[in-house]
């Protein structure tokens, strides 16, 4: 009697690289476990965080005032958002002494990829800055902006490289700022003391900031971030440093294509931003409230500019 032939399964004709990745895939679970937190991991990131930029698509929630936008984004934004800091004043501030250069260092230690210089009504301190910057080939990014004086408060002009005169209405500032290409935010904007514009509900603005480090209460800042979302605003943050050792306090993440001014620029006016940081410490704070109230003096009383 001839023996029994063992049972045999015919082989199903497959190509090598499907094998493989059938093998990686399925049959190592660390692989799969790796693969499945990379595709999650950012989503989720970005939604405890606050962010309306994701992986693939981003949103601009609607508004009376804007309508719903969705933005396919490249894959290049599965990178953690850049850190700029989106006010900060230098020397060519009257309130600051601020050096360029310490400004550079100190926003290289703390690990932010750019920063934006708004000097009180000139752009003078951001046009040296963006200079000294690529002079000394930090990889800092340097956007020059302005602090503008409007006859009803402080705003914010980025990516300019003319002054805007002050004291003009605040729709009339943000007219010339568009002419001159502008991206238009709203600081600190319930902060009486230093000159917060109140409400900007019906104001051609990009984005308001919503977290100033500088507030001693986060009233005004929570009141900002309330007005910013019932609008459909996006809402970024800054830390309004006066001193070096406060650049970077606070900051804004940024979802852009590419470290360069007009990438970031672009992110922000499409509300790829979320706003983070903490606030000055107290007694700074009052240290340069209290130096303030003494320029106003001398200024207002003994007429000493």
């Amino acid at each position: 009697m001839e023996p029994i032939p063992p049972l045999t399964i015919p082989k199903i004709p497959i190509s090598q690289p499907f094998a493989n990745f059938f093998l990686y895939f399925f049959l190592n679970k660390f692989f799969a476990v790796v693969f499945l937190l990379f595709l999650c991991v950012p989503f989720l990131l970005a939604l405890f965080s606050g962010s309306r930029a994701f992986p693939f698509v981003s949103f601009c929630f609607p508004s009376p005032r804007r309508p719903l936008k969705i933005y396919i984004n490249p894959p290049v934004v599965l990178n953690p958002g850049m850190k700029f800091d989106l006010h900060v004043h230098s020397r060519y501030s009257k309130d600051s002494n601020s050096d360029l250069d310490a400004i550079l260092t100190v926003a290289r230690a703390r690990g932010l990829d750019g920063l934006a210089i708004c000097d009180h009504d000139t752009v003078d301190g951001g046009l040296a800055c963006a200079r000294r910057a690529r002079e000394l080939g930090i990889g800092i990014t340097v956007i020059p902006g302005v602090e503008v004086s409007s006859s009803k408060g402080h705003i914010l002009i980025l990516g300019i490289e003319k002054n805007i005169e002050p004291l003009l209405s605040p729709e009339e500032t943000i007219r010339q700022a568009r002419i001159l290409g502008g991206t238009v935010i709203i600081p600190h904007p319930f902060k009486g003391s230093s000159h917060g514009i109140g409400s900007f509900e019906g104001l051609d603005i990009d984005a308001a900031e919503v977290f100033n480090s500088r507030c001693l209460f986060n009233g005004a800042n929570k009141k900002a971030l309330l007005e910013a979302e019932r609008l459909g605003i996006p809402p970024v943050a800054g830390s309004d440093s006066h001193i070096p050792e406060m650049v970077g306090q606070a900051y804004t993440e940024i979802d852009a294509s590419e470290n360069t001014v007009d990438a970031v620029l672009q992110a922000i006016r499409e509300g790829k931003v979320s706003p983070a940081g903490k606030k000055t410490p107290t007694p700074i704070i009052l240290r340069q409230t209290a130096g303030s109230v003494k320029r106003k003096i001398k200024t207002k009383i003994f007429r000493i500019t």
